[in-house]
């Protein structure tokens, strides 16, 4: 027996399991899924409770829940309610913008109440990838464990209670049923909600902790040792068998940091039980399997990190964020693992080690946490934003608004997507051709021009009311949030030879996936609408889209990829072209940065923000282009020439705004004129 070497072990594996998170966070290349780190942590958390409960019950005949949950208090709020102070006294000096400081109190309080988790799947919305990250997004994760440790002693102890009541078989059945129902509990619960639910979810999470749990209950009577080290199956080959098995899971994690994303629908779907398993497996190894693993997981700097990875890990994220996506990735990564293990280190010797082995009295711990209550409120208070942030006005503008050409007039059906009929629904017959009186062109309207992301170049565009005139051109709008803002500023210049009908879907044009979640049939949409709207022109406008279908979607710089996306483009153009309506398609220009980098989440490469995927995605509009007829409108050079370059053209580095909007459209309308056969003076 090595309880040294033990216990020193499974602090080394917490600095591999550290390691994984930190990477993925710093956006290393290779390490998209690094969020099985967390996965691990869970699992050693499941073990090591489970195991301290069962080995409580085993030598006293029960269990002190009292000071059971005082110890994880003690260990986990104090560097917690630092963190979110320190977070907070940021706010005041103005490292965050105001759509971060508007959301902070709200986020606060969540930590604290440890439903962080659940807060953030009830504030997430479509403007969101457009902005700079919560300094407190890495909250969910406590969250997540807080709340099993407050669930599941209580229902172990009701099991281990209940089952010495009624026999020793008993005893050994009942904590595995309750572990195995909660497992299939959790695996199929993944199955039925968002992706966006399953990775942050406390039921579909907790198959972590639960096959932890499971880990500890097989090793029952030896849970901080394992059957490899002192029972009758404690033979070499038992321990190489562990051994075998952490290898095994070991190599399924490195496959998920490599191929995995926390969108995948695929995690929900099974993909988290088989992560659990592989972490369990890995755990096991570390404490039953062979000597040699154990001491190198244990050399002194494996350990020292291990200890103070809970302090790291509250410290360096909102490092990250305060650093913003502009930083080179070296600095960003000295920067930040420097001062988190300095932060740490002071930390670990000034709260943790004094708060955990109580040197510090309840009245101290008591009143330090009321003061710093009272400095997180203050600062939150003094720092909140005045007004409506950015983000705010955004989601008004998404609300759903009748559609004012819908069948029926007024109380008429409302729409699927906001301002327009309902997805897959025929829109209401037009009027046939009048002759109309010239009429004045209206001022444009002047959208505002400042850093902050000017929200009503999103407006939902309402569908024009007047009757169709012989000499208006009959613009149908379709693309993404970039084709939204186009139609914005159309319909603001008010020019009597255009009337506009918006037809664009946030975050989807004709690709089947965004991020992992499934758009619109823009296939039957778009042949309803040319119908139904009798367009003269169909301007198509969108930003680079990298999962244009479900499944097999090749390398993006492939030729495989290119030959996909002309296919699909072709497909979509004549769509189009099927009422007869001239298509316009548009070039995309490359996202500004630093802010456009959020909209890739922080991935300069191998993003829709490498100039070399938006070179490939114009080769492809221009190719199509020529397979169809379809007129190229080069806007990716008037973007980058004229306009779009500054924070006040594109404030996200995405969507124009400002003066920049308005005297786009300006350059677009003639060009669409033309594009008919028009006059366009």
């Amino acid at each position: 027996m090595r309880p040294t070497s033990r216990h020193r072990s499974l602090d080394g594996l917490r600095s591999l399991a550290l390691a994984l998170v930190l990477a993925y966070h710093l956006g290393v290349p290779g390490f998209g899924g690094g969020f099985v780190g967390v996965d691990l942590f869970f699992v050693l958390s499941g073990y090591l409770i489970t195991s301290l409960l069962v080995d409580e019950h085993g030598r006293t005949g029960g269990v002190s829940l009292r000071a059971f949950w005082a110890r994880r208090v003690r260990r986990l709020w104090p560097l917690s309610w630092i963190t979110l102070c320190l977070v907070a006294l940021a706010g005041l000096v103005g490292v965050w913008n105001a759509d971060q400081r508007s959301t902070l109190p709200g986020q606060t309080a969540a930590a604290t109440a440890q439903v962080a988790n659940w807060w953030q799947m009830l504030h997430g919305g479509y403007v969101d990838r457009f902005s700079a990250p919560s300094p407190l997004r890495h909250m969910w994760s406590l969250s997540v464990e807080e709340q099993f440790y407050v669930f599941w002693p209580l229902l172990l102890v009701g099991a281990l209670v209940l089952a010495a009541r009624t026999g020793r078989r008993a005893a050994r059945a009942l904590p595995w049923a309750l572990v195995g129902v909660l497992s299939v509990a959790s695996v199929a619960l993944g199955f039925v909600v968002s992706p966006v639910h399953a990775y942050l979810g406390t039921g579909t999470r907790a198959v972590a902790l639960l096959a932890g749990a499971a880990l500890a209950l097989a090793w029952a009577n030896h849970p901080l040792d394992g059957p490899g080290v002192r029972s009758a199956m404690g033979t070499r080959r038992t321990r190489w068998l562990l051994g075998a098995a952490g290898l095994a899971g070991a190599a399924v994690l490195a496959v998920v940091t490599v191929v995995a994303r926390p969108e995948d629908p695929w995690l929900g779907r099974g993909g988290f039980a088989v992560i659990a398993v592989a972490g369990t497996a890995v755990v096991a190894a570390v404490v039953g399997g062979p000597f040699e693993l154990r001491d190198g997981l244990g050399l002194a700097p494996f350990v020292w990190v291990g200890e103070r990875s809970y302090a790291v890990y509250l410290l360096h994220w909102p490092l990250i964020v305060a650093l913003g996506p502009s930083v080179p990735l070296w600095l960003r990564t000295l920067v930040v693992l420097g001062a988190s293990f300095a932060g740490a280190e002071l930390l670990r010797r000034l709260v943790e080690v004094p708060v955990t082995v109580r040197r510090v009295p309840a009245r101290v711990l008591s009143a330090g946490g009321a003061a710093l209550a009272v400095v997180t409120v203050v600062a939150l208070v003094v720092a909140a934003p005045t007004g409506s942030t950015p983000n705010e006005e955004v989601a008004k503008s998404l609300q759903a608004v009748p559609d004012p050409t819908s069948a029926g007039g007024p109380g008429g059906s409302r729409s699927a997507e906001p301002g327009r009929t309902a997805r897959g629904t025929a829109p209401a017959p037009t009027s046939p051709p009048t002759t109309c009186p010239p009429a004045p062109a209206a001022p444009p309207t002047t959208f505002g021009s400042s850093d902050a992301f000017d929200m009503s170049t999103i407006d939902v565009v309402g569908d024009p009311n007047a009757p169709r005139c012989g000499g208006t051109l009959r613009v149908m709008v379709v693309g993404d949030s970039t084709a939204r803002g186009i139609a914005n500023g159309l319909v603001a210049l008010g020019d009597p030879r255009i009337q506009v009908w918006d037809r664009s879907v946030l975050g989807c044009a004709f690709n089947d996936l965004n991020y992992g979640k499934k758009c619109p049939d823009w296939r039957s949409a778009w042949s309803l609408d040319v119908i139904g709207l009798d367009p003269d022109v169909v301007v198509l406008y969108s930003t680079v889209a990298e999962e244009l279908q479900a499944v097999d979607d090749p390398p993006f710089l492939t030729e495989a990829a290119h030959s996909q996306r002309v296919e699909q483009m072709v497909e979509g153009v004549r769509t189009l072209q099927a009422g007869g309506a001239k298509v316009v398609l548009t070039t995309t220009p490359v996202p500004w940065r630093p802010n456009g980098l959020f909209y890739c989440r922080q991935e300069a490469t191998s993003s829709r923000c490498d100039p070399a995927w938006v070179s490939e995605w114009n080769r492809s509009l221009v190719e199509t282009s020529a397979a169809t007829g379809a007129a190229v409108l080069d806007a990716a050079a008037w973007v980058g020439l004229r306009k779009g370059t500054t924070r006040s053209d594109r404030p996200d580095g995405l969507h124009l705004s400002g003066q920049a909007l308005v005297q786009h459209s300006q350059w677009l309308v003639p060009q669409l004129l033309a594009a008919a056969g028009r006059p366009t003076s």
